[in-house]
């Protein structure tokens, strides 16, 4: 939709479009492509205009092109989102990874970079044996920090202390060192933030755009059993 900005489907690209409003060239009224009754209009019509090519070229038994081939997942791909059949990852799995820098450098990134490695040349492989387009399989891998934290001492009496005040302190009665047996709750084995501390939770999902019309959870499954060693690998 963004490529073909002289159709009537056309959407502005969101860079363009900020650097326009920024101008003030008088296009202000372009923000309002971007409200969701506006996209789905567009997307509305863009699936019209496809549909019925889509279903020619279907019934067809030529070899399509790679244009076609493309038009066809855009046509499924909005098929699926505007009836609100997004479906649910064909695998799933997730990991705490430990966020410190050590002497090898960062644990996660390189976690991360061997997984996207690996997962893509799956994909690739398992797009050839079933013989669809790799584009209908996405591995997805998304990370989220949880805490971050920093060793404190306590500053009573000290300007630094206000920083801290709202810091969590947890009696501990088996605890040693100089604060009385009591602890930030983050350096304490009694909590559950000690184990958090410093983590990143890596999420990996493996999601398939089907066909519209031709499901086949034979082929959901063989993509699902080629991903399972990668997932048993990295995840368990």
């Amino acid at each position: 939709m963004i490529r073909q900005q002289n159709r009537d489907w056309g959407l502005l690209g969101l860079k363009k479009l900020v650097d326009e409003v920024r101008a003030d060239n008088g296009n202000l009224h372009r923000l309002y492509e971007y409200t969701d009754a506006q996209v789905f209009t567009k997307m509305r019509m863009l699936h019209d205009k496809l549909d019925p090519q889509v279903k020619k070229w279907r019934l067809s038994r030529k070899r399509l092109k790679k244009e076609q081939e493309e038009n066809i997942y855009i046509n499924d791909c909005t098929k699926i989102i505007m009836d609100g059949q997004v479906s649910d990852s064909i695998l799933s799995a997730q990991k705490l990874i430990d966020i410190k820098r050590s002497a090898k450098g960062d644990k996660k990134n390189q976690f991360v970079k061997r997984l996207t490695k690996e997962a893509e040349a799956i994909k690739k492989n398992i797009a050839v044996k079933l013989k669809i387009s790799g584009r209908r399989i996405k591995p997805y891998i998304c990370t989220r920090a949880l805490m971050k934290y920093e060793e404190v001492r306590d500053t009573s009496g000290r300007p630094d202390e206000v920083r801290n005040k709202e810091t969590v302190r947890l009696y501990d009665r088996y605890a040693t060192g100089e604060r009385n047996s009591v602890v930030f709750a983050a350096e304490s084995a009694a909590s559950i933030l000690k184990h958090l501390i410093d983590k990143e939770l890596v999420t990996f999902n493996v999601y398939f755009v089907e066909p519209t019309k031709c499901q086949d959870e034979h082929r959901r499954e063989r993509i699902r059993v080629s991903f399972r060693g990668l997932v048993d690998k990295y995840f368990r």
